[in-house]
């Protein structure tokens, strides 16, 4: 089971400019920034906020302020790829990865991977592959 997301927005925050609810970021520098429609309505875990991480390939991308209702905030400025709306990121992986995986997800959130994958809402598309 994986979750893949693309950003609806991509933006660019200034040297101590924040981002998320309650300023809960503040950016040490110049940073771009992408938003993804996924959030703790969907069962992304808000504790995950300002310490999750989602990856591009082989590229691990920071969360960045507060997982809210319905958006979460990630840094791109580093990856090499060229970020559009139409680059798909792994929110979830189906590998064994410590930091985007079920596993690696309930470690990081006190809990086990059974109910993070229970916790994903039914308002997420869902594509199942019979292999």
């Amino acid at each position: 089971m994986r979750l893949r997301a693309k950003p609806n927005m991509i933006k660019s925050v200034k040297k101590g400019g924040y981002v998320g609810y309650g300023n809960s970021y503040c950016a040490e520098e110049d940073i771009k920034i992408a938003i993804f429609p996924v959030g703790y309505a969907d069962g992304y875990n808000r504790s995950l906020s300002n310490r999750g991480m989602i990856r591009l390939g082989s590229e691990y991308c920071p969360l960045v302020g507060r997982v809210s209702m319905d958006e979460i905030t990630v840094r791109i400025d580093h990856v090499k790829e060229t970020v559009t709306l139409d680059t798909i990121f792994d929110v979830i992986t189906a590998d064994l990865d410590p930091m985007t995986s079920l596993t690696g997800l309930a470690k990081m959130t006190g809990t086990i991977n059974y109910e993070v994958a229970t916790s994903l809402a039914l308002r997420l598309p869902r594509i199942y592959i019979a292999k």
